[in-house]
């Protein structure tokens, strides 16, 4: 897994602990820049006579924008390389509880009537203390939701109950789920047998279609059969 150094990432804008790598993309789309301004310099000297022409006077802005784009570019990626932190995967880990994030902070406005920016906020700075933490347990993760909601609330807090409505766990949110196309067991066990009827009405129409061809070969070679005779 890949942390994103903060100056190169934004939070997404539904999911407060989700790192957009906003900048890294910008980037992506500035390496175009050397590419198009060569094609256009490549069209305008193509079959230019010797001697100055005034057609150069339009390559010069091309250098100068090609080099600024490469120049930015060669920034973020010294940034990125040095400041990127690699770590090993592991699927078991607790900050995978960080993953149903959007969910709390759904959870903090439908059922606890907080507004949708100020419970953004609440979540986004419950998963920065809990990715720093280290060695929290999952279980601590909805106890520190909470605990944000209380600080950034103050004279609301009285809305908030001792613990959410309901549990922040993977599994939990997943089969809470109850919207079409989602990964709840339900939903996708729906799915499958959805899916499993189209393939079997393909799979139908198909057979019809070889066997429709194969007679049509046979009735074709009986009919130049017939015609050689």
């Amino acid at each position: 897994q890949l942390e994103l150094p903060d100056e190169l990432a934004f939070t997404s804008s539904i999911m407060p602990q989700k790192k957009n790598p906003d900048i890294i993309e910008l980037a992506r789309a500035k390496c175009a820049i050397p590419i198009g301004t060569y094609s256009q310099t490549a069209t305008t000297l193509h079959s230019l006579p010797t001697s100055y022409n005034l057609d150069l006077q339009e390559i010069t802005p091309n250098i100068w924008r090609s080099s600024k784009a490469t120049k930015d570019v060669a920034s973020i990626l010294r940034i990125l390389i040095h400041r990127t932190k690699a770590r090993d995967v592991d699927v078991n880990r607790t900050d995978l509880v960080m993953t149903t994030g959007t969910e709390a902070a759904n959870m903090l406005v439908t059922e606890l009537g907080i507004p949708f920016r100020l419970a953004h906020q609440v979540v986004a700075s419950a998963a920065s203390e809990f990715s720093r933490g280290g060695s929290r347990q999952a279980d601590s993760w909805p106890k520190l939701v909470l605990q944000k909601a209380r600080a950034m609330i103050g004279n609301q807090s009285k809305k908030l109950r001792a613990e959410l409505p309901r549990p922040l766990s993977v599994a939990k949110v997943v089969t809470h789920k109850r919207s079409l196309g989602s990964p709840a067991p339900r939903e996708t066990l729906r799915l499958l047998r959805a899916r499993s009827i189209t393939l079997e009405r393909i799979v139908r129409r198909q057979r019809a279609r070889r066997s429709r061809v194969v007679s049509a070969k046979a009735q074709l070679r009986r009919e130049v059969l017939r015609l050689s005779e």
